[in-house]
């Protein structure tokens, strides 16, 4: 707790007086309100989208740095650290997207754009299709074609995964290179300054002012956004790659298993064991296991609706008799 203190401190007295250096003038004053003795020496009217953005930004990673602190302290808060994730992330984005031009450089280019999006979108359908054929070819040992409805969903599941995960990290990757580019390397005003005849010697001899200061944080601010944007999708796709397995099982049981143990009169199975019919006298039974089914082949004959309703009378009358439903 002690190095808490400390170290949070010092890193406060920091920000203070490299803020103060910046604005040049304090950043705190004193008032002549007894109840709020200090106040911030800055006026923030003349701020526009970008700089509330940044703001934004600062924020959560500030809040990312306490949280830390929190979790070696042993305190978690799962659900406010994935909501100061969600705003880091939205606020990094719309931040580049607003500094680079993207939706006048989109709109300048939605022709070529539009098309290249349909073509890698057919050929990632193409690879999901046969990543679809391999996994139910994988579990269930027979050919994919019998379960149509159970191809077509795992191969859209495998388009949405190929789209938001390698997608995103390509996409935020390559902005936060464009920002790298043309915002922090940004030499406009000394291009200007080499243009006038007045200035250009004592080029040398600039010394920017608090607009080339705020730029310059605005930059900054999205470049370690978009850095931990990366970082973030990055983790989450680690975990992904683990649901997914899991999401792949539960959607070929929910497209193809339309069956209960009580159709074919089967007992002693799991909750959850559902059935699927694949030959006149033969089902596949998917059984849950961790993270997903078990699935074996098992003769069956397939009992009327009317002897299933009649199983389940019985069930339930026996189950009052021994008073355990109930």
């Amino acid at each position: 707790m002690f190095w808490f203190i400390v170290v949070n401190y010092v890193l406060l007295a920091g920000a203070i007086q490299v803020s103060s250096s910046c604005i040049k003038v304090p950043l705190f004053v004193r008032t002549q309100n007894r109840h709020v003795p200090w106040k911030i020496n800055y006026n923030f009217r003349q701020w526009v989208g970008n700089e509330w953005l940044a703001l934004s930004i600062c924020t959560c990673l500030l809040a990312i740095y306490w949280l830390m602190w929190l979790q070696w302290l042993g305190v978690e808060i799962k659900l406010f650290a994935r909501l100061i994730f969600v705003c880091l992330s939205l606020c990094s984005l719309i931040l580049a997207v607003r500094l680079l031009g993207l939706v006048a450089f989109y709109k300048r280019n939605s022709g070529w754009l539009t098309a290249l999006a349909a073509l890698v979108t057919l050929g990632l359908g193409l690879a999901a299709s046969a990543e679809a054929d391999a996994f139910i070819l994988g579990q269930i040992r027979m050919d994919a074609g019998r379960f149509p409805v159970a191809q077509k969903l795992l191969t859209f599941i495998h388009i949405i995964y190929a789209w938001l995960l390698p997608g995103s990290i390509f996409l935020v990757l390559l902005i936060w290179l464009g920002a790298l580019l043309f915002a922090m390397l940004d030499t406009r005003s000394r291009e200007r300054m080499k243009r006038e005849p007045g200035t250009a010697i004592c080029m040398n001899r600039y010394r920017p002012t608090g607009a080339w200061r705020k730029q310059r944080w605005v930059n900054g601010s999205c470049q370690l956004g978009l850095l931990y944007t990366a970082a973030v999708i990055l983790s989450f796709s680690q975990l992904a790659g683990v649901s997914l397995r899991q999401l792949q099982h539960e959607a070929l049981v929910y497209a193809s298993f339309h069956l209960g143990p009580e159709d074919c009169g089967f007992v002693g199975f799991e909750s959850g064991t559902r059935l699927a019919l694949v030959a006149e006298h033969e089902v596949m039974v998917a059984r849950p296991v961790k993270q997903g089914y078990r699935y074996q082949h098992q003769a069956c004959e397939l009992r009327t609706v009317e002897q299933v309703e009649a199983d389940r009378v019985k069930r339930i009358r026996d189950a009052k008799a021994r008073d355990d439903f109930f």
